[in-house]
């Protein structure tokens, strides 16, 4: 699943949090902004030429809002080609002030095999099929209509998330999120989804630490509820703190489902024993590697066509036959694990070999020199 980023003009991302998003999504990262009136793409294949290029952008150009995408291939070559932000195409033309990115999987009518290749023989993604058969052949200035948003939107589907990102002067706003609700508010940046987000506990109490927003919502649900004995999280039966694959922690977990089912016993005893069953540390783990979402009443759905899991079956897919997700295989928390690991691991050979390098260079200066390194 890829990730999203919508930052306000104004608003700032840390560069922890950008390496966090780059390891979960490490097949490209690309940035928009606007630069003199202009929408301005830049993309890259290598973390640190974008840490650096995004840092100056929001330096520079944070006066305005800026669109970042970084990419896990589903459908289509890991390449430029196929990292985001696109140009939106309107009548076989690539706008010039107009672009969008995505997250998620798209209907089947948009997923690409080896035979949707571009010009330069390169197999296409999904997002670009779409904006080939869907943008291609609609009117995106129509975009400041309500009904037209929440039309494509339910031609989106339950798991999709876009951003139409722009500086024409024919449409009101600059940033159009498309299924927001689906996304996530985090310090004034919107995410189409937390999964980078790690889980912080509160050392004096063994207890998760609930951000700002988090409270927010607990005061309105006590408000709701005054006679209700909310416990965001339970210890064991010794009183000791939970592991994490026994918990729906605080934190990384805002969007994910409504914050109320946590009072319901039963719904987090079942996403306890799925956990447990599956070998998923985090949930966020395992709604990545099963590629499940919440519905509104806490069942664990398919984001494509609903259908629920089959938790008898060891929450087996239910999908129909023409679901787009109907042959997903199921990625084992063993193997998830792994190329987690494997990603940790590739993270930590490059800081390495950074650091390699900034040490031969204060090593070769004249002690009267003093160099100017770049701790990207």
């Amino acid at each position: 699943m890829c990730v999203i980023a919508s930052i306000p003009a104004g608003q700032t991302v840390s560069e922890q949090d950008l390496r966090d998003m780059w390891q979960r999504n490490p097949d490209g990262g690309g940035i928009s902004y606007i630069d003199k009136g202009q929408v301005k793409v830049y993309k890259s294949m290598k973390l640190k030429p974008y840490l650096k290029k995004v840092q100056n952008v929001i330096k520079t150009f944070g006066d305005n809002d800026i669109l970042l995408h970084m990419r896990i291939a589903t459908h289509g070559e890991v390449c430029i080609a196929n990292t985001h932000p696109f140009a939106v195409k309107q009548n076989g033309k690539a706008c010039k002030n107009i672009v969008f990115a995505h997250n998620g999987i798209l209907p089947s009518a948009y997923q690409t095999g080896k035979k949707d290749i571009d010009a330069d023989g390169i197999q296409i993604s999904d997002t670009r099929q779409f904006n080939e058969l869907f943008w291609n052949n609609f009117d995106v200035y129509a975009i400041d209509d309500a009904r037209v948003r929440e039309l494509i939107e339910d031609i989106l589907g339950w798991g999709n998330k876009f951003v139409v990102f722009n500086a024409s002067k024919h449409l009101r706003r600059t940033t159009y999120i498309f299924n927001e609700s689906r996304g996530s508010w985090k310090d004034g940046i919107w995410l189409s989804n937390t999964h980078h987000c790690s889980i912080s506990y509160n050392k004096s109490d063994n207890w998760f630490t609930p951000t700002k927003e988090d409270e927010k919502i607990l005061e309105s649900i006590r408000q709701e509820n005054p006679e209700a004995d909310f416990v965001p999280i339970s210890r064991d039966d010794t009183g000791s703190k939970p592991e994490p694959s026994h918990t729906m922690g605080w934190g990384d977990d805002t969007g994910l489902y409504d914050p109320r089912l946590l009072n319901d016993s039963e719904w987090v005893a079942k996403l306890n024993n799925m956990l447990e069953k599956t070998g998923y540390q985090l949930l966020e783990s395992a709604m990545d590697g099963m590629w499940f979402e919440f519905d509104y009443n806490g069942d664990m759905v398919c984001p494509s066509c609903g259908n629920k899991l089959d938790e008898e079956n060891d929450w087996a897919r239910t999908c129909h036959e023409d679901c787009d997700m109907y042959e997903f295989d199921q990625i084992p928390s063993s193997e998830y694990a792994q190329a987690e690991a494997e990603a940790l691991a590739d993270m930590a050979e490059e800081r390495v070999a950074i650091q390699q390098i900034e040490d031969k260079m204060l090593h070769n200066i004249d002690k009267d020199e003093q160099p100017t390194l770049f701790n990207l």
